[in-house]
């Protein structure tokens, strides 16, 4: 089912809508991200084989910091994402990781 607002299979829980003013343009500009609990989501509905792998590489009262590998039948995907902390939980965005297959040379 296609999301009216994201115009893909995201359900409308799965995304956040972030608005910033572009200085160039003098307006507001909407992005529209997806949540990892979606891209996880859609990982397992297209992947029978999934695995992936973890690591926190921060965390503390302040930020956290996770790497992940994600590894289907497509290829490995790495990615990192980043958050502070906020009222004694925090919470993961990570809608700006690099899904790209990466290059042997970075060792994934």
């Amino acid at each position: 089912m296609e999301n009216q607002v994201n115009g893909n299979q995201f359900r409308d829980e799965e995304i956040v809508i972030m608005s910033h003013w572009d200085k160039n343009k003098e307006e507001w500009v909407r992005t529209v991200y997806p949540k990892i609990g979606g891209r996880l989501r859609l990982a397992h509905e297209d992947n029978d084989n999934l695995s992936i792998i973890t690591e926190i590489i921060k965390y503390d009262e302040n930020i956290a910091v996770v790497r992940a590998v994600s590894t289907t039948t497509k290829g490995s995907f790495p990615g990192i994402g980043m958050s502070p902390a906020r009222s004694g939980m925090t919470r993961l965005h990570l809608s700006s990781w690099n899904w790209q297959k990466p290059a042997l040379s970075q060792g994934y």
